[in-house]
């Protein structure tokens, strides 16, 4: 028998709910964040990915709902949604997305950040109406940047979106001074 690390017992401890979220009709994605690939948003960039292959599934289970939902997207995001299938091309694959200009390629980079905050938000907006419970894991938080933090307050301290929120990460390689330590402070 193989003894579990600490590390992996979180893990299989936010996994022991997987199942139990499926048979409500939810959702569980997960994202990891890579030491060797410090991109910025590139755990959010895998939780996507996960997101949009349970987006697909909906094509393929329940064209109707896939097809609401995709319109909601498109509407409610609006012309943002350049920003999200910027970083996320796989996003394009799996929502039916007008052909739309790139209308954000001369903006400093506060506008940006905000312009792309709004687009997440909106999106998630969307996708918990049609997806009642949704459970988001990112794993190895130790390593996530600065970005990536930014989006994931906004979404975990919007009101409108209601989202369980695990996060794992290695308490002996984040110090006080990590920006995950504030993060994680400023939510108490």
């Amino acid at each position: 028998n193989k003894v579990a690390t600490p590390y992996s017992w979180k893990t299989a401890l936010a996994e022991s709910i997987k199942e139990r979220v499926a048979s409500c009709e939810g959702i569980y994605i997960t994202g990891k964040f890579d030491l060797n690939l410090r991109e910025p948003y590139f755990g959010i960039i895998s939780l996507f990915r996960e997101l949009c292959g349970e987006i697909l599934e909906l094509r393929r289970t329940n064209s109707e709902k896939y097809q609401e939902l995709c319109q909601s997207i498109t509407s409610e995001v609006g012309g943002e949604i350049i920003l999200l299938t910027n970083i996320v091309p796989v996003l394009e694959e799996a929502i039916e997305i007008p052909f739309m200009s790139d209308a954000v390629a001369n903006q400093d980079n506060k506008e940006a950040k905000e312009r792309l905050k709004y687009a997440f938000l909106q999106f998630f907006r969307v996708i918990i109406r049609y997806f009642r419970h949704l459970v988001i894991v990112l794993d190895d938080l130790q390593w996530t940047d600065a970005l990536s933090i930014e989006l994931l307050d906004a979404i975990i301290n919007d009101r409108v979106i209601n989202i369980m929120f695990i996060g794992i990460y290695r308490s002996n390689e984040v110090d006080e001074a990590h920006y995950l330590s504030k993060t994680i402070r400023d939510m108490h």
